[in-house]
């Protein structure tokens, strides 16, 4: 009987063992689970410190977005202004993206706005000398050959009326009309 009991007594004490690696290994697998979740709350304390910080830098972007647009816009009004002084015909409408994707110059005649790209010649030439006027130019060369008469006169008496500003014209036809301008022709001598 003793026989047995040592035999029972060493099979509990190796089911003990067996209980007591089985027990370590569930320990073990705990404490590195207990390492991934506390890994897993650090990476999403670290990610929420990183949404603060990014929300941070948009709001600080979106503020110097808005002060870029307002100070371009400042300018272009100003910009508009000038060129609008001098333009023979119609109006200016500079359109500005605050996103960089740049400039739209139109020309608003009539009503009807036209692109800078799709101006005709003497459409041109008037946006061109208005914008070189509003880039701050005292004196002007203008070649106006595609001008008709009517538009000619409308853009000398417009340059004629900035203070300051001297203009050379260059036609292929003898105005109508001086509007204050000095006109030399050679139609006479070619004639």
């Amino acid at each position: 009987m003793q026989t047995e009991t040592s035999e029972m007594i060493q099979a509990r004490i190796n089911g003990l063992k067996s209980r007591i690696a089985e027990a370590r290994r569930t320990e073990a697998a705990f404490i590195k689970i207990a390492g991934i979740d506390q890994n897993i709350i650090d990476q999403e304390i670290g990610r929420k410190e990183a949404e603060k910080v990014l929300e941070l830098k948009k709001a600080d972007l979106e503020k110097a977005l808005a002060d870029r647009k307002a100070a371009s816009e400042v300018a272009i009004t100003e910009f508009s202004k000038m060129m609008n002084d001098i333009l023979p015909l119609g109006t200016v409408q500079i359109d500005f993206d605050a996103n960089n994707k740049g400039l739209d110059i139109l020309l608003i005649n009539g009503g009807i706005p036209t692109r800078y790209a799709a101006l005709s010649g003497g459409e041109k030439v008037m946006m061109n000398m208005a914008i070189t006027r509003a880039c701050g130019a005292n004196v002007i060369l203008v070649e106006a050959a595609e001008m008709d008469d009517a538009t000619l006169t409308k853009a000398m008496v417009a340059m004629n009326s900035v203070e300051s500003l001297q203009a050379f014209i260059f036609t292929c036809h003898t105005p109508a009309e001086s509007n204050g301008f000095k006109v030399i022709s050679r139609e006479a001598e070619n004639a």
